[in-house]
């Protein structure tokens, strides 16, 4: 589980995002900017199914 800084016209907010086992070999550095791609589970918590650095 990460939590994301998300910019938008009505300001920013902390968005958590879970991050599955098949990115373990992936290391997520603070005050780096990221591309996520998100599912949503049953009950609204997003599932990280891409991610990809800027």
């Amino acid at each position: 589980m990460v939590s994301v800084r998300v910019k938008s016209a009505s300001g920013e907010e902390v968005v958590p995002v879970k991050i599955p086992s098949n990115f373990n070999n992936l290391n997520i550095e603070r005050e780096q900017r990221y591309v996520f791609k998100v599912r949503f589970e049953q009950g609204g918590m997003p599932v990280a199914t891409d991610i990809s650095r800027l």
